[in-house]
């Protein structure tokens, strides 16, 4: 009796013989050449991009020369010169200066805007040296446009509410301490000076003395200026010299645009509370100040939206929530 060819066998005992076949074409299929695949190593970690013209947020540590923060910062630059991210040029939007990035181990990006305008922010910080230049001018409120509209464009989450509160911050340091650069002084009598600069990220104000001020007088005048927050000294504290230390005032989260807007006036309230209180001369001129040329409120050109209902299709900051367009 003749044998029947395997393949054309319809018996079950043949159904591994035949997916072992299948298989194997199916290895063919994929890997034409074995030798080459086997020689294939990945390579580790995400590819290399190009963010030029990427508007990012960025903190302390992503800064490669570390210098203090200026007041008028606000923690959201426009890449200029991005084709490596670990070493990216850029300008932060609210004090237009020039600063050397390492975004190559977090990347927050807000929006994104094309080479004319990129090479139209660098004209105008080449010309912010000159005296006659429309650039000295014009670079710090198209710049501080830019980082409005991104902000608008992404949303108010808990991922943009430190530049948000950035934002807010620097209005009152400009309204009480037009002179100041790295944040808001109060002479504390007897030729003591104390700081007030805003730490974004820990959600806190922070408070150095210069030493000349007792630390309970200071604590004191604190607790009255901002009552019910939470105060803490810093552990950065100078310990060779008992006078000199730093404090935090906790602010809290707020979780919607129109709660850190009521946050900024509550820290607003503080400070000028301070400044009423060592310097009486001094917030009598800035009262006059303010009430001919009103306060500033950068803040007030966002649209906040309204609580209850669905959120408009329109343009506008859309409430904290999963839908934030940040690219984290």
């Amino acid at each position: 009796m003749p044998l029947t060819p395997i393949g054309d066998v319809g018996s079950p005992t043949l159904g591994p013989r035949r997916s072992n076949r299948a298989a194997l074409q199916g290895d063919q299929v994929l890997n034409s050449n074995p030798a080459r695949s086997e020689g294939y190593r990945p390579i580790p970690g995400p590819p290399e991009l190009v963010v030029t013209g990427a508007v990012v947020q960025y903190r302390s540590r992503h800064e490669v020369a570390l210098q203090r923060a200026l007041a008028s910062e606000i923690g959201v630059a426009l890449v200029t010169e991005g084709r490596c991210p670990s070493a990216c040029v850029a300008v932060d939007l609210g004090s237009t200066a020039v600063k050397e990035l390492d975004l190559s181990n977090e990347l927050v990006v807000f929006s994104w805007v094309d080479q004319d305008t990129v090479d139209h922010v660098r004209q105008l910080l080449s010309s912010v040296g000159s005296t006659t230049g429309v650039g000295a001018r014009d670079a710090e409120p198209y710049c501080f446009a830019l980082a409005l509209r991104a902000l608008r464009d992404v949303g108010f989450s808990s991922v943009s509410r430190p530049s948000f509160l950035q934002i807010g911050f620097r209005d009152v340091a400009r309204d009480l301490d037009p002179g100041g650069t790295t944040g808001i002084r109060v002479r504390m009598g007897s030729g003591s000076v104390a700081r007030i600069e805003l730490d974004a990220q820990g959600n806190a104000l922070v408070v150095r003395s210069d030493g000349f001020t007792a630390p309970t007088v200071l604590e004191a005048a604190l607790a009255e200026s901002f009552p019910g927050a939470d105060l803490r000294r810093a552990s950065g504290a100078d310990k060779a010299s008992p006078g000199a230390g730093s404090y935090e005032v906790r602010l809290p989260h707020s979780h919607s645009l129109a709660e850190l807007k009521s946050l900024i006036e509550r820290v607003r309230a503080g400070i000028a509370h301070l400044v009423w209180k060592y310097e009486p001369e001094r917030s009598k001129a800035l009262a006059e100040q303010l009430d001919t040329f009103g306060r500033r409120d950068s803040l007030a050109r966002l649209p906040v939206p309204p609580l209850p209902g669905p959120v408009a299709d329109g343009p506008g900051v859309a409430p904290a929530s999963h839908g934030s367009r940040a690219v984290h």
